[in-house]
């Protein structure tokens, strides 16, 4: 089997391709605080649990930073990117989370926590923002006095991706 299913591969399409909605920004969500308030999560937000880090291999498959190199012919390069590949597909199997979304076009990979992939599903099944967090860190090795922070620079960082809109009314029913 492959680092990748096809069904993940299709998460990707969709990421580009998904639907979009308004986006509740920061400043929207200080006036919504509240213990029944539900959130959706973008459409194209895929959430992707992956058994390898294919995140680092696509990362030495692009390619890195060639800037400082001015020199250098394409096939040192190509040696070493395939160096480089080969290092990182030999990596042993390890858990991880990322979310697949999309800003300007493009489509990126960011790696996320496990409590972080358990929020933001329980999110767009429509569970209210206090029980998304409860679910999140129900098995959680974070400690309890570094929850509210984490959950607070989590928050920042997705509204400010816009991946925060309103919630579909089927879910709320």
């Amino acid at each position: 089997m492959g680092w990748i299913s096809a069904k993940q591969g299709q998460r990707v399409v969709e990421a580009f391709d998904g639907q979009s909605k308004p986006a509740l920004r920061a400043e929207d969500l200080e006036g919504m605080a509240r213990p029944d308030l539900t959130l959706g999560i973008q459409p194209y937000v895929r959430l992707l649990q992956l058994h390898h880090p294919v995140d680092d291999l696509l990362l030495a498959v692009k390619g890195g930073n060639d800037e400082g190199i001015s020199f250098a012919s394409n096939a040192v390069q190509d040696r070493r990117k395939h160096s480089e590949v080969q290092a990182v597909a030999k990596q042993k199997p390890a858990r991880v989370f990322l979310a697949v979304h999309r800003l300007d076009f493009s489509v990126y990979f960011r790696r996320i926590s496990q409590e972080e992939y358990v929020l933001l599903g329980s999110l767009r099944n429509g569970k209210s923002v206090q029980r998304a967090i409860e679910l999140a860190f129900r098995k959680s090795a974070v400690p309890p006095a570094d929850r509210a922070s984490s959950v607070q620079n989590s928050f920042q960082t997705w509204a400010m991706l816009g991946w925060f809109c309103q919630q579909d009314e089927n879910l709320r029913a």
